[in-house]
């Protein structure tokens, strides 16, 4: 029982003596396996094996008979060296359980759970429940028992559907052993651990060296908890931090050691650790002899040899002043000699933030690259394609594979900008599943949505069209890559483009594939497909590539465990990302299982505390750098919102303590004290010295004395919200930084299309409904032709092809949501429908205005002469009622009908009165239709309670009584008329609580803070 235990931060030196006994071993002609759990870790150190160090690196020996693995396949070996049966692919896993969890739903026997259900993380969190307990309790109805009982009291009813599901997971997966299928993984390492502890498994040759206890998940942990007390030879890398329990992720392991009456080694590599932990004074001894209390790491210890003998706080104002700061940092180094191999930047997500990074440092004259990526999946482009299609396996087979960080990651290939602001606000919002990133993206854009990512999830249907979306995603993804930064290309482009060209090429290969995967249902078999085709990506290679010399590295937390610099500049050292923030939505929590360890006799959660963590990283990043440490955040998200330094940065002000260097834009950094950002500058220059207290003042009487004749609908429900936000709109109308006319054109395009498709169809007498839709596709399909030849014969850019083809695949996506699952008894009458104002097309040929004039509404006493654009009328067959159907993005969830008053949403209530003046007939709905959309998403908005007789999809809270629907009308038209009260009195007030969601829309202007 041969066990070693290797002590100390993570870095280059600490993985050095982990590759030295693995190279030792595999000298020695034992079996040596090296695994690696970490895949952040895998190419470094397959280089250093190689004798391929990076800059930085320890230089060593090769080791051609270097044996390599990842936690996975050490998994594998064992069951496989057992005899043990075959296990269920990661995919089949996840089909079973959502199988289970779908019939749950279905029978409304989800309560407590529903919630996790809907957003996807239940699946994982039962798997991977399922798995452990297999591992370590006799999976049956004691353990389910105890679940239940624990549900009785303290976990209520969440315990009681726990155990019903895993019971129903546990059914369905015997079945399929019993059939002589697959089983689930949990099944084969309880067999391996049985035999190990019975000794029927010979593993007494084997050596093996673990990178990495904690990184294991809970059944890898046990796999190697019983080869610690079998006769292998076992080293293991456990994470280290002064001042706390030392042990404390190989707790379970301990108790498993002690419990046989076993001993271990402690290698303690490092003499520094000793004289912070007086109880690793003796390198060598049991693992239970008494240690004395723990000591406290103080600034002195730190400043001793090897540690950092200086430590710099950057505090940027926002990211990009984060960043500027960073970069006068690195440019101060380099003047002063530094050599840029002894230099790094740490950051938390190299493929999200990296760019941005190298970007900073290349306008400041730095040469910069990412380091450590030598695959195309290791590129930006590829890892956003690999990203897009978890994505889309997740948003067609509901959860199967991909979370809101994939969104995140995509944006960030495309628009790197962005990308920031959705990724502040999918983690303030505390954002997990596609969609929700999917809504996040349209309020970060303005209702803009990816372009590439709509053709994948919304794709045409037919056999080979989800090969030619991803081609084209990755040709798309290249061509901006190429294109950005006004043309000129990032570092690392031609190495980008070439990884996305291989990467379509490899697509032709999937076809057959692709098209079979089409053709299977359920969805499940779809997200298969997709995971198969992520993995095709992943193995992509591009060969072995130097590093660039004279460059600095940028690089991610773990990439640091191989090399040695003397100064470590960490970037983005933000709450919540770095490191990540731990996860609330779990079903079975750190508290739960204590309760049930207590009670019921179920085993100790085997991951360390979310603190432990931080604590670790931090100690880890402290004693990386030989000389000078500099750690980077920014006070404010870029969009409006705050932001908070990392925990990190507090452990290391203490570990600094009085020695601590703070720079700031306010503090003075010389080179850019004086200079706002692009945006800030922007808005100044847009408000051109007017403020909130002088809008009142002087420009009230101004705007009094030029009273419109009539209102615009969206200008009163913006003014009903907020006046100010009125007054910036309508008024200072300061143009976008980016001003992207492309996306504008394509809402012009989708409208216009519907309008000419449901034009023709009411010219031939079709009626919309689900008999419908073949003659609209095909009417689809000959304006997808007539376009495509106009595009040809005018030489339109590519750029122009892409938004023709997203916006035909957008419609074809939306048309079955618009002809629902039965004739409708209101069909479409009249479309773009325009009063007071001009025309509106995506092809302007300055037609006059329309014939209709404005229209007068008149309710209780109020009077309100309005103008507007109505996308479709729909009118019973007696013409005595009509419905108002609006197009919106994808997201029409916010616009029920009861939530209207409170969001102060009056376009829909105006527009139906609108509608009553223009038609004659009686409102009975107003609703909102997403497109584009996806075919199950019903409209929203509010519909007297008969309606829902007659033929329309909506959803239950949009219904509304006859009484409810007058009185919601009348509270809707006052606040208009108070609205356009405020507009004429030149009345401009902030009011933060409803300008939006996220509170004041314009602190720049009205001195508010955002919620």
């Amino acid at each position: 029982m041969p066990l070693h235990l290797l002590l100390g931060p993570a870095g280059a030196r600490k993985t050095g003596r982990l590759l030295d006994a693995h190279q030792a071993a595999a000298r020695a002609g034992g079996e040596a396996w090296l695994v690696v759990p970490s895949g952040a870790d895998l190419v470094p150190i397959r280089r250093e094996l190689l004798g391929v160090s990076a800059p930085g690196g320890v230089p060593r020996t090769p080791t051609p008979y270097a044996d390599l693995l990842g936690a996975h396949e050490l998994e594998r070996r064992l069951v496989k060296r057992l005899g043990g049966p075959a296990a269920l692919s990661q995919d089949q896993r996840r089909a079973v359980t959502q199988a289970v969890i779908a019939e749950a739903m279905r029978d409304e026997r989800l309560e407590a759970l529903l919630p996790g259900a809907r957003r996807g993380w239940l699946c994982d969190e039962l798997i991977t429940l399922a798995d452990e307990l297999t591992v370590t309790l006799d999976f049956g109805e004691d353990a389910l028992r105890a679940l239940r009982s624990w549900g009785g009291s303290a976990g209520g009813r969440r315990g009681i559907e726990l155990a019903e599901l895993l019971a129903a997971d546990a059914a369905r997966r015997t079945a399929l052993a019993a059939g002589g299928g697959p089983v689930a993984r949990g099944v084969g390492a309880r067999a391996v651990i049985d035999a190990l502890d019975a000794g029927t498994l010979d593993v007494s040759g084997l050596h093996l060296t673990l990178a990495g206890f904690d990184d294991l998940d809970p059944v890898q942990r046990h796999l190697v908890t019983a080869l610690g007390r079998s006769e292998a030879t076992v080293l293991l890398s456990l994470p280290f931090a002064p001042g706390r329990e030392a042990l404390v992720a190989a707790g379970p392991l301990v108790d498993s050691l002690r419990a046989a009456g076993g001993e271990a080694e402690i290698v303690a590599f490092d003499p520094a650790l000793v004289d912070v932990d007086p109880r690793l004074a003796s390198l060598s001894g049991s693992l239970f002899e008494a240690l004395p209390e723990t000591a406290v790491i103080t600034p002195e210890a730190v400043a001793g040899s090897p540690h950092t003998s200086a430590v710099v706080e950057l505090e940027g104002a926002g990211p990009d002043e984060e960043l500027a700061l960073i970069s006068q940092l690195v440019a101060e180094e380099l003047a002063s000699g530094t050599d840029p191999a002894a230099m790094a930047v740490l950051t938390a997500s190299p493929d999200l933030h990296g760019p941005a990074v190298v970007a900073a440092l290349s306008r400041r004259g730095v040469p910069a690259h990412l380091a450590g990526r030598r695959s195309a999946a290791a590129t930006p482009i590829v890892r956003g394609a690999i990203s897009l299609i978890r994505a889309a396996a997740a948003y067609q087979a509901r959860g199967a594979g991909g979370e809101a960080a994939d969104i995140v990651r995509w944006a960030a290939v495309i628009d790197p900008a962005r990308a920031e602001l959705l990724d502040a606000q999918v983690r303030r919002r505390d954002a997990r599943t596609v969609r929700d990133a999917l809504r996040l993206w349209q309020r970060v854009t303005g209702g803009e949505r990816l372009t590439a990512l709509d053709r994948l999830l919304s794709p045409s249907g037919r056999p080979g069209s989800l090969e030619r979306a991803i081609a084209a995603v990755l040709g798309d993804a290249a061509l901006a890559w190429a294109m950005r930064e006004g043309g000129r290309p990032d570092p690392g482009t031609e190495r980008a483009v070439r990884a996305a060209r291989e990467a379509a090429k490899a697509m032709d290969l999937r076809g057959a594939f692709v098209e079979r995967a089409w053709a299977m249902t359920p969805r499940v078999a779809l997200a298969a497909g997709l995971d198969d085709l992520r993995r095709a990506l992943e193995e992509l290679r591009l060969g072995a590539e130097p590093e660039p010399a004279g460059s600095i590295a940028v690089l991610g937390p773990l990439a640091i465990r191989t090399r040695t610099v003397e100064v470590l500049v960490i970037a983005r050292a933000q709450r919540g990302t770095f490191p990540a923030a731990e996860s609330s939505r779990r079903a079975l929590g750190r508290a739960d299982r204590a309760v049930l360890h207590a009670d019921h006799q179920w085993p100790q959660s085997t991951e360390p505390a979310h603190g432990d963590g931080e604590r670790y990283l931090a100690y880890e990043i402290a004693t990386t750098p030989t000389r000078r440490l500099a750690i980077g955040w920014h006070a404010g998200d870029g969009d409006g919102g705050a932001g908070e330094p990392s925990p990190l940065v507090a452990e290391l002000r203490r570990v600094a303590g009085a020695s601590l260097e703070r720079r700031s834009l306010e503090a003075g950094a010389a080179a850019i004290a004086g200079a706002a950002t692009a945006t800030r500058a922007r808005l100044e220059a847009a408000v051109a010295g007017v403020r909130h207290r002088e809008v009142q003042h002087q420009r009230s009487e101004e705007l009094a004395g030029t009273q419109p004749t009539h209102h615009g609908v969206g200008a009163l429900q913006t003014a009903s919200r907020c006046t100010a936000q009125w007054f910036v709109d309508q008024h200072l109308r300061p143009r976008p930084l980016d001003p992207d006319a492309a996306q504008l054109k394509a809402g012009l395009m989708r409208h216009d299309l519907l309008a000419k498709l449901l034009r023709s169809a009411l010219e031939q007498s079709i009626e919309l409904g689900p008999d419908a839709l073949p003659a609209l596709e095909a009417g689809l399909d000959a304006a997808a032709r007539q376009q495509a030849a106009t595009g040809a014969q005018n030489n339109e850019t590519l750029a122009e092809r892409l938004l023709r083809e997203r916006v035909i695949a957008e419609i074809e996506a939306t048309l079955p949501a618009l002809c629902g699952t039965e004739p409708l008894a209101h069909q479409p009458s009249e479309l773009e429908l325009a009063f007071g104002t001009s025309r509106r097309s995506a092809d302007d040929d300055g037609e006059a205005p329309d014939a209709r004039a404005p229209v007068v509404v008149r309710r209780n006493e109020h009077e309100l002469t309005l103008s507007g654009r109505i996308d479709r009328l729909d009118v019973s067959n007696d013409g005595k009622e009509v419905v108002v159907v609006d197009y919106k993005g994808a997201n029409v969830e916010p616009y029920r009908g009861r939530g209207w008053v409170e969001r102060r949403e009056l376009q829909a209530g105006l527009y139906a009165l609108v509608a009553e003046e223009l038609t004659g007939a009686r409102a009975v709905g107003s609703l909102y239709q997403a497109v584009p959309g996806p075919p199950d998403q019903p409209p929203r908005g509010a519909t007297v309670e008969r309606l829902g007789e007659r033929g329309m999809r909506h959803g239950s809270n949009d219904v509304v009584g006859e009484d409810e629907w007058s009185e919601l009308l009348d509270e809707l038209v006052r606040l208009a008329a108070e609205a356009a009260a405020a507009i004429d009195d030149g009345c401009i007030a902030p009011r933060p609580v409803s300008c939006s969601d996220d509170g004041c829309r314009h602190p720049w202007l009205c001195r508010e803070q955002r919620g």
